[in-house]
């Protein structure tokens, strides 16, 4: 097998398990999107994440998302966020 198709089938394997974990969303005027943790091997930026309200950390990579919101804050009811 070639070094390119292991390397493929490799990260195939990898992907299907670290697929779609949510870490947070992105609250814009017309609603909420998705965060999803970044698969290993990615290139990401050396920024965190951190959530509008409550100044906790969604994750230390892939930032800076300004209007992200974490889980917690973001299953709270909108009047109880805190900024």
């Amino acid at each position: 097998m070639s070094s390119a198709k292991s390397e493929e089938k490799f990260l195939t394997e990898l992907a299907k398990d670290h697929t779609r974990i949510l870490l947070g969303y992105v609250e814009r005027e017309e609603g909420y999107y998705p965060i999803y943790k970044t698969l290993p091997g990615s290139i990401v930026t050396q920024a965190f994440i951190l959530c509008r309200y409550c100044h906790g950390a969604i994750s230390s990579t892939g930032g800076p998302k300004y209007d992200a919101v974490c889980l917690t804050c973001f299953e709270k009811d909108p009047d109880e966020r805190t900024n």
